[in-house]
């Protein structure tokens, strides 16, 4: 295990484990449970897009929990979703997460644009701020970058699962995250 100084200028330092063994049970388990719904829901539009089965439109809350690829350290976080009525499923989606590392808990905050590819996928990006304590520096700062992500969901009635995996690039740092969100139409928790 390596250890250094924490980010955020206390004396304890950081410890960086090594991420072989828990970010592929992590993997492994964020896969069992996307593909746990039924092949053929895995094929169909997700909940939230204009000609889901039993979704209809529908803005969609989406609340996940995450692993830094960077450091092994976990994140928790969520998004709205707010699908347009399009061909090719695009959405837009404002979300943040954070980063809970040793000695440090990192927020970020993004802005997706994303298109839907075939089935459940989707790809797209946009900008992203980090809230962090970058390299020579000793307090905290936000800093402006941008951020790729791309997934694919399964559904299982309104309740859907997806699968995500997000690049993140910010003034030179660039963490990537392998998330597993749960998702849920917003007109559905007001009986829509």
């Amino acid at each position: 295990m390596q250890s250094g100084p924490a980010l955020d200028g206390t004396a304890q330092p950081r410890h960086h484990p090594p991420m072989t063994s828990r970010c592929l049970a992590a993997a492994g388990l964020a896969l069992v449970l996307v593909t746990a719904s039924p092949a053929a829901a895995q094929l169909g539009p997700p909940v939230g897009f204009p000609g889901a089965r039993g979704g209809g439109w529908s803005p969609v809350a989406v609340v996940r929990a995450g692993w830094s690829l960077r450091d092994s350290s976990p994140s928790l976080g969520g998004s709205l979703r707010l699908p347009i009525p399009l061909p090719l499923r695009p959405a837009i989606a404002g979300g943040g997460d954070f980063v809970f590392q040793d000695g440090l808990t990192e927020r970020q905050a993004m802005v997706d644009v994303t298109l839907g590819l075939t089935g459940g996928i989707y790809a797209g990006g946009g900008p992203a701020w980090l809230n962090s304590v970058f390299e020579n520096e000793t307090t905290r700062a936000t800093r402006l970058g941008y951020t790729l992500v791309a997934g694919v969901g399964g559904r299982a009635g309104p309740v859907s699962t997806e699968l995500q995996f997000r690049w993140l690039r910010v003034d030179g740092l660039g963490p990537n995250f392998l998330t597993l969100g749960v998702t849920y139409p917003v007109r559905a928790l007001f009986g829509g």
